[in-house]
């Protein structure tokens, strides 16, 4: 039981360590989808900085007014503002790695947002899942328990050797009339009995609670593995579909960006449309981490 009870004591603390790898990897694909959106924002804001510039010149000419640069400048102001936010979280991101690994992290390599996937089959989980381990180590134990209740109602068995003589008087010839006597003995406990069989049935009905817990856990576990994978391919499905939604967005206002510059759309139409493309991306980051969280938790679910 002791030997068990250390093994419990293990397991403890290597559920406390695979936390810390959780949060490292988690960290990793936080740092990388930042600099994916930073990069893209980039873009952005490069975009927005060709069309005041375009506004600019039809200011010169005569054919865009003071609101139309505000507007194009308020945006700008918005994708910077963006841009900050993510630029501090990716600082944050990074104290926290060198928290975690007990050194100053300056930088990573990146890892691929696409290529991410969790392929650990069921069957694998459940082998390796500390939760399941712990519930049938419990059970092992208490199943322990009970044999060492059982010992109760056994009888103890011990061999004995006695030694005397005959000759008890004083100053007699005592080893003349010495003997040996060997034997085995046995002692029952008769009046405890009702308790010892008391005690008895609780730790068999422990053992019969901890065997549900067992198989609860697996059942938890199966269901808690069923709702993330179902959760991943939809995620799966949002990313593939937010991304061609991105892509359009972006064509769109690319030519609502030429129209306006040949008169034919108004800075607002364009201001509209560089909006949707930045929701899009938005929504799209969105997505991919609570995708990344989703596969992370697969993983602690099995290690």
């Amino acid at each position: 039981i002791a030997d068990d009870m250390a093994k419990m004591a293990r397991l403890d603390k290597q559920k406390i360590e695979a936390q810390k790898s959780f949060e490292v990897r988690k960290t990793y694909y936080d740092i990388s989808l930042l600099d994916k959106f930073e990069h893209d924002l980039s873009v952005i804001k490069g975009n927005i900085e060709h069309l005041r510039d375009a506004t600019l010149d039809f200011m010169k000419e005569g054919y865009a007014k003071k609101t139309d640069l505000m507007e194009v400048e308020s945006k700008l102001s918005n994708v910077d503002r963006m841009l900050f936010e993510a630029r501090a979280n990716r600082e944050l991101s990074y104290d926290f790695l060198s928290f975690l690994l007990d050194h100053k992290v300056a930088s990573i390599k990146h890892v691929s947002l696409d290529t991410f996937d969790c392929k650990i089959p069921l069957a694998n989980v459940l082998k390796r899942n500390r939760d399941i381990k712990k519930a049938n180590l419990g059970y092992k134990i208490q199943d322990e328990m009970v044999d060492v209740t059982k010992s109760a109602f056994q009888p103890e068995v011990g061999a004995f050797v006695e030694y005397g003589s005959s000759d008890d008087t004083f100053l007699g010839h005592f080893q003349d009339h010495d003997r040996y006597t060997l034997g085995v003995q046995a002692k029952m406990n008769l009046f405890s009995g009702g308790s010892d069989y008391y005690k008895l049935q609780q730790e068999k009905l422990k053992r019969l609670k901890v065997k549900r817990q067992v198989e609860l856990a697996r059942k938890g576990i199966t269901l808690k593995y069923k709702k993330i994978t179902t959760e991943i391919a939809n995620a799966d499905k949002q990313v593939e579909s937010l991304k061609k939604e991105l892509e359009l967005a972006e064509t769109i206002y690319q030519n609502y960006q030429e129209r306006y510059k040949e008169g034919l759309a108004s800075i607002n139409d364009v201001v509209i449309k560089q909006s949707n493309q930045i929701q899009k991306l938005l929504n799209l980051l969105k997505v991919q981490n609570l995708r990344n969280q989703k596969i992370l938790e697969v993983y602690r679910l099995a290690y």
